[in-house]
């Protein structure tokens, strides 16, 4: 213990010690004058400081003072730059510090373990190594300016329904391989000034009154020494919580608290011992923080901030494909842009860490920078879901202007918040609808399919704008199986183990009794291309086929041989491919596998592991 600690403990009376374990109000610890004790103040933070000076409220609702709002934690996790988080969390301490906060509550490196969690914006990702490297980025950046941090939400807090009751049930080796391995290296390589311990019950005990997480894990496996302060409304039985390892009831819990703690050390609940135990880690941040806070200057650097935040916003940014080298766009290019969230961006989450952004940049702001031309903007639907003809309408008809559609569409204000977990992964029908309103106005002139039912279906979805005649073409049918056909693709490697080395590794020399082989497949598709080509000159020709058969003609279109076939991706069912075909017959593929259409309960590549490059060569996954 600190001497100057000691000191102020040896005069300070039991009742001020424990009053002291209590909140002053909603965001101040308290202060005594008397012990030259200050008040540290605290603030959300995550994303960006949330420091309200009246009004102060749990969930964000109150406004709060003007700060840079950074990408969210799910964002930011994506650019895998632990410097960036580190020039970030810099970032959000200055800011704090310049308020007069002490404390900035976060980062959040809980796990997502449930897509639907109304939290998983605020957390980095789904493994907890990354969460960890990011967090502790962000932990150093912040505490290098003297300003704490508070790492939440201590632990295996990865829900909001039911979040204040709720019991995690996980045994010792998933608790820290995976639950707390995040925690553990951001106190080990970061050391933050205090935790946040969680609403949730562990194995029957909440986290905030848990003595194995507290204290076995915490303070002895993994050496922290600093303040553990309670989520907000967190705690259940304070005088457990101080004998386990909680330092301090967060918010203002009242007297009621004080005399509960007072009669919890005259019954030997808790012992004087555990209450200056708490004090000590306490009064450690107190002084710690205090110092930073009146060395700090009380303005910041706005703009650099907003460039970093930008630039943070840049590197987050993921591109899962780029089909036929659509990006990026050309210069001059004729672009509409569509969607209510390219006026409006939604770029955070509801709840506690909503951030009173001093600058926000809209897509369309950004747009005059691009040096694309843009032909317009139409709001396309209403972003809370109601269905709207005149605005879907009127996008469609702008996109008809344009060579490129830019739809903006995401998820409304409370879909993702605090306190709340999401019904389904699902886009708002009315913004489904209008990208359905949208390729119902892609203009092709004859369709054909392969005789399998499933193609045909397919055919007629595409036509139900259109109303053409779907013309059957046998040659674009799927590859015959021969003798593998109506077996299990299961017990292939079994039947035909050569067969099936071949159709993962060389599927170029693939060929099978009474079958096809795949070069027949390849030329067929081919042929069926040059055909309609000059049966339908001028034309645009939709073609309903299959995967394999499919697969095939893309290889034709990028213009390889049948020997790169395994350089062709496999695509969802029902995605779009597009190639255009000069007059001498030469291709030139401008989409492809493109499945932008598909809602995740629609996509169907996820549940079929064996079309994995990295299941290549066992394509079952055994």
């Amino acid at each position: 213990m600190d001497k100057k600690v000691q000191d102020i403990l040896s005069k300070m009376t039991l009742e001020d010690k424990i009053s002291l374990c209590n909140g002053a109000d909603f965001w101040h610890s308290k202060a005594m004058a008397q012990y030259g004790i200050p008040a540290v103040t605290m603030s959300d933070g995550p994303h960006g400081v949330r420091c309200q000076k009246n009004g102060a409220d749990m969930l964000g609702v109150n406004e709060s003072e003007p700060a840079t709002c950074f990408p969210t934690a799910v964002t930011s996790g994506a650019t895998w730059d632990a410097e960036l988080l580190k020039a970030e969390g810099q970032a959000i301490g200055e800011e704090g510090l310049s308020y007069g906060v002490d404390v900035v509550l976060g980062p959040g490196v809980n796990i997502k373990r449930n897509p639907l969690c109304g939290r998983n914006f605020e957390y980095f990702s789904e493994d907890p190594c990354i969460a960890g490297a990011m967090g502790a980025a962000w932990v150093q950046g912040a505490q290098s300016t003297g300003a704490g941090t508070s790492l939440k939400h201590f632990a295996a807090n990865n829900q909001e329904y039911k979040r204040f009751n709720g019991n995690s049930q996980v045994d010792e080796r998933t608790l820290r391989e995976l639950y707390l391995t995040g925690f553990e290296i951001v106190v080990k390589e970061a050391k933050p000034k205090t935790i946040m311990s969680s609403y949730n019950l562990v194995n029957g005990t909440y986290a905030n009154e848990n003595a194995h997480l507290l204290q076995d894990i915490l303070r002895r496996d993994w050496g922290f020494d600093g303040a553990v302060v309670t989520d907000w409304g967190g705690s259940n039985d304070h005088a457990l919580g101080v004998k386990n390892g909680s330092t301090l009831e967060m918010p203002f819990p009242g007297d009621d608290s004080v005399r509960e703690l007072m009669k919890a050390v005259e019954s030997g609940k808790i012992s004087e011992h555990d209450v200056d135990a708490r004090l000590d880690e306490l009064l450690e941040l107190v002084f710690d923080t205090k110092a930073a806070v009146e060395k700090a200057p009380r303005t910041f650097d706005a703009a650099a901030h907003h460039a970093l935040a930008r630039r943070a916003a840049a590197q987050s940014i993921v591109l899962l494909r780029n089909e036929g080298a659509l990006l990026p766009l050309k210069k001059g290019e004729k672009i509409a842009v569509l969607g209510d969230f390219a006026r409006t961006p939604r770029y955070q989450g509801a709840g506690s860490s909503a951030v009173n952004s001093i600058q926000v940049d809209s897509f369309l702001d950004c747009l005059t920078e691009s040096g694309l031309t843009n032909v317009g903007y139409a709001q396309g639907f209403d972003r809370q879901g109601k269905a709207d003809e005149a605005l879907k309408k009127e996008a469609v008809a702008l996109a008809q202007n344009a060579n490129v559609v830019l739809l903006c569409m995401g998820l409304d204000e409370i879909k993702e918040s605090e306190g709340l977990d999401r019904m389904d992964m699902k886009l708002a029908q009315n913004q489904l609808d209008l990208l359905a309103a949208r390729m119902a106005g892609e203009r092709f002139d004859v369709i054909y399919s392969s005789p399998l039912r499933r193609s045909v279906k397919t055919a007629q979805a595409c036509n139900r704008a259109h109303r053409l005649p779907i013309h059957v073409l046998n040659s674009l049918i799927e590859i015959n199986g021969g003798a593998f056909e109506g077996l299990p693709f299961a017990d292939f490697p079994k039947c035909y183990p050569r067969e099936s080395a071949l159709w993962n590794d060389e599927p170029h020399a693939f060929a099978i009794e009474k079958g096809e082989s795949m070069q027949q497949v390849f030329d067929r598709m081919r042929d069926a291309v040059l055909l309609l080509v000059a049966r339908h000159p001028g034309k645009t020709v939709l073609l309903a086929s299959h995967g394999c058969a499919i697969r095939n003609l893309l290889c034709w279109a990028h213009g390889w041989p049948i020997e790169r076939l395994n350089d062709v991706n496999w695509g969802e069912n029902t995605c779009v491919s597009v190639l255009e075909v000069d007059e001498s017959g030469t291709p030139r593929l401008l989409l492809e596998n493109d499945a932008s259409h598909l809602p995740a309960d629609c996509a169907t590549l996820g549940k079929q592991d064996w079309w994995r490059p990295e299941y290549r060569h066992d394509p079952f996954g055994r």
